[in-house]
């Protein structure tokens, strides 16, 4: 069974607290309105991200990584 390519990412994750910006992400999604209480705009720094299959299960350390 093909479920698909992943891109996995992990490294530093840095909150963003500005109003201006969850505002506009509310306008453009506004079905997220509801929940505007829970939602976190995020970014994630400092960090690697790779791309993965079932099929890498068992050797992901053999994965290329992209830093950023």
């Amino acid at each position: 069974m093909d479920i698909g390519k992943v891109l996995r990412a992990s490294g530093t994750v840095a909150f963003l607290g500005d109003p201006e910006l969850k505002e506009r992400l509310l306008e453009k999604r506004p079905f997220l309105r509801p929940n505007a209480e829970n939602i976190a705009i995020f970014r994630v720094e400092k960090g690697e991200a790779w791309f993965w299959t079932f099929v890498d299960s068992g050797h992901e350390s053999a994965i290329e990584r992209i830093k950023y």
